[in-house]
């Protein structure tokens, strides 16, 4: 009798396992239903729970597979593990077929093909897996524990994986290594690589309004993140959310599978953040650090305002130029990070075009001392929000514009001024020049990219780093005027569905429709890809939207608050 008893009572606590596979989610399955997905697998692993959700009206123009949210809640080594055991087929893709396809897309598509092509790709790769031996040692330790989990987790699905914490390494700062190595180095004396053969990617666009610039007062922060893909990030991008227990404050990332760092971060303080390419001389490739992606997440899961998150990264061990944008819905505060390697000194000038600084043409140190109103922390000069441009650099400009033959336009340096009319236009004399900072109200603040700051300009003036990025310079300048000039015609009238329009505004249905014309597309011919990801966070009630795939799929959104209730 008692044994009769003994195997029902097993047969029906089986049973209601069977039939209640996601008990103990209940929580992330109602937040998952408020933001428009269906839970579609759960996974637990010691005392962390995962869980992979679909959005039930978003899918990917071309495979029509849903848009993906992730839930990770545990250690950095749970939260690795969980993500395996949810999307390990995605990571093992992340770490083979991302990495070759972004490592080609440094490469520009005219280089020949053949013996050549795979010489220089080599080379690429040599950066790589050099650089990622010397990071090693300065990437925290929670960050190598969520990628041994990860690669534990894929063993566990897939025993004859080929994840490992290198490859991941090589995804999470790869990008670092190569940038550090091309904004820096001279490669024709060393390797006889010429400038054009690289393809150096510079079309990322940012603000932050808030205040009177919104009719609701609320913050809004706006990222436009366009970057190689690969081939794979199209399908790939989503949005997790990381929920840890070991003190640091969670948030969520803009990112992949395999993706340990992200391209956009908004956290349970209301601190976003954003990354965006800037091509600068001041690198130091033998010693990389922790920058882009992965300062991002860093960063974001300890800061609780904006000047917590500047202080933090002055301390990171940093080895290349980016531009980084930090938006403080709490507070009401934003900030450029214009970001170098660390150093204790440094000497701006002696970065910038030597023929030039003789002749007078670009600003000395004496003159830096008199008119320049930052002073770099290891690196890193800062424009907040309530910045003032100082406007004696740009006696430095009417030269410039006649050297290189360049137009100054009536208005030109206005608050709504334009350097380039239109974004087809040739009119920036390459960076050897001073724009000003346009927006003028202390509530606005626009990054596209390149430096604003006089002193950080200096170090992208550098024969070899505009040699390589020439082409790019009209662009990123004619972005920066056209953003400024569609946010000034919606201050005050600013929501978030106008705020969406704002950051999506080089899109092929708004008002360039051709400015993505030699972007791919679909099978089809009908949308194009979005060459990374598009966001817009509402800081003030930290709810995060995002356009990930082609142009033609739907935007996707989580509420980061509803997440965290228990």
């Amino acid at each position: 009798m008692h044994k009769s008893i003994t195997i029902l009572a097993i047969c029906l606590s089986f049973c209601f396992v069977i039939a209640n596979p996601y008990e103990g989610f209940e929580d992330i399955i109602d937040a998952f239903d408020k933001d428009g997905y269906s839970i579609a697998k759960v996974a637990k692993y010691k005392n962390g729970r995962g869980a992979l959700a679909f959005h039930r009206t978003a899918v990917n123009y071309e495979t029509k597979k849903p848009k993906r949210l992730f839930y990770l809640e545990g250690s950095a080594y749970e939260m690795g593990y969980l993500m395996a055991l949810l999307a390990h087929e995605d990571v093992e893709i992340t770490c083979s077929k991302f990495i070759d396809g972004v490592l080609t897309d440094f490469l520009n598509g005219d280089v020949g093909t053949g013996n050549r092509r795979n010489a220089l790709l080599e080379i690429v790769k040599s950066f790589v897996s050099e650089g990622v031996k010397n990071v090693r040692p300065d990437v925290p330790k929670e960050y190598i524990e969520e990628m041994e989990g990860l690669v534990a987790g894929c063993k566990e699905m897939n025993p004859g994986t080929e994840v490992s914490v290198n490859k991941l390494l090589m995804v999470n700062v790869g990008f670092d290594c190569i940038l550090s190595r091309f904004y820096t180095l001279d490669f024709s004396n060393i390797w006889g690589i010429k400038p054009e053969e690289i393809n150096g990617p510079v079309m990322c666009n940012d603000f932050s309004v808030f205040g009177d610039a919104t009719v609701d007062r609320k913050h809004y922060f706006g990222r436009d993140f366009m970057f190689p893909t690969g081939n794979i990030l199209e399908y790939q991008l989503g949005m997790t959310i990381y929920n840890p227990t070991d003190g640091r404050i969670p948030l969520i990332a803009v990112n992949s599978p395999g993706m340990v760092g992200s391209i956009t971060t908004m956290n349970a303080y209301g601190v976003g953040m954003a990354v965006d390419n800037l091509a600068g001389n001041n690198c130091n490739p033998e010693r990389v650090g922790i920058n882009s992606i992965m300062m991002l997440r860093h960063v974001s899961h300890r800061a609780k305002s904006a000047k917590q998150a500047v202080d933090i990264m002055v301390d990171v061990p940093r080895g290349v130029s980016w531009l980084y944008f930090i938006a403080d819905g709490t507070n009401d505060k934003a900030v450029v990070v214009e970001a170098g390697m660390t150093t204790e000194k440094l000497d701006f000038p002696a970065f910038a075009n030597q023929d030039f600084m003789w002749a007078g043409m670009l600003p000395n140190q004496d003159f830096l001392e008199l008119h320049e109103n930052q002073k770099h922390r290891k690196g890193l000069t800062f424009r907040w929000n309530d910045y003032k441009y100082p406007e004696a650099f740009m006696k430095y400009n009417a030269d410039m514009f006649a050297y290189f033959g360049k137009k100054e336009h009536k208005n030109i340096w206005g608050t709504r001024g334009y350097i380039n009319k239109d974004y087809k236009e040739k009119n920036c004399p390459l960076y050897y020049f001073f724009p000003p900072q346009r927006e003028d109200k202390d509530d606005v603040l626009i990054m596209t990219n390149f430096s604003i700051v006089p002193s950080m300009r200096l170090c992208g003036m550098n024969p070899w780093t505009i040699s390589v990025y020439k082409k790019r310079y009209d662009d990123m300048q004619w972005r920066y005027d056209e953003l400024n000039v569609q946010i000034l015609d919606a201050y005050g009238k600013i929501d978030e569905a106008k705020a969406i329009e704002i950051v999506d505004y080089l899109a092929p249905y708004h008002k360039f429709p051709n400015y993505y014309e030699k972007i791919k597309s679909s099978p089809d011919g009908h949308s194009k890809i979005i060459k990374g990801a598009v966001s817009l966070c509402n800081m003030t009630d930290r709810v995060i939207h995002t356009h990930v795939g082609y142009y033609a799929d739907g935007w996707i959104k989580a509420t980061l608050d509803n997440y965290l209730k228990k």
